[in-house]
């Protein structure tokens, strides 16, 4: 008599697995993200920056890590508004600039690297305020409406100062070129009368 073929087993699989299996893959997906975010923003970090170098936010946070003797709040506070208001300028200037720089980037006038340079300081910047906000509300819970109309305030103010200095040193180099000019003619004239007076005597 032939054997009767045995008939395989069939393993169960309950439920949980796909959803176990989906989790796993979706939780190493997110970390693996996470990691290279970290990575691309150290190296954003890392490259040079568009703007000089941020004296208020170096005093901020050196004040800001100071324990004893622990800064006065005004004086946290002001060091703070510093910081802030250099980092609005920078995100107006970046914002004024970006239909330039896209036109430019399309007509070929400047490389990639540039450009990319350029999104990512608008990236850093919005960065930058996002963390600001966080702060603002470590001094006071509820400061953060009245603290950023303040910081433009401040930024505009500093925006017509360093107008009006410009417009100081332009008039300054203007009549340093213009000055000599008037001065070699006055003393042209000067001597000219000098001499008429003194055919006259004679």
């Amino acid at each position: 008599m032939e054997e009767e073929p045995e008939t395989p087993k069939i393993q169960k699989i309950s439920v949980y697995t796909p959803i176990a299996y989906v989790a796993i893959i979706l939780t190493v997906f997110i970390v693996f993200v996470k990691i290279y975010q970290k990575q691309q923003l150290k190296k954003k970090l890392a490259r040079e920056s568009l703007f000089d170098h941020s004296f208020g936010k170096d005093a901020y946070y050196k004040l800001a890590s100071l324990d004893d003797p622990k800064p006065h709040d005004k004086l946290l506070k002001a060091a703070f508004l510093r910081k802030g208001s250099e980092i609005i300028r920078k995100t107006i200037k970046l914002k004024e600039y970006e239909p330039l720089i896209l036109k430019l980037y399309v007509n070929g006038s400047i490389n990639e690297e540039f450009y990319n340079n350029y999104k990512d300081e608008i990236r850093v910047q919005e960065s930058e305020l996002n963390s600001m906000v966080n702060e603002v509300e470590s001094f006071k819970k509820g400061w953060t409406p009245k603290c950023f109309p303040l910081l433009q305030e401040i930024t505009f103010n500093e925006a017509i100062s360093k107008r009006i200095d410009s417009m100081d040193a332009r008039r300054n180099d203007f009549l340093e070129i213009v000055n000599p000019t008037i001065g070699n003619g006055e003393s042209t004239n000067n001597d000219n009368q000098a001499k008429g007076k003194k055919n006259k005597k004679k």
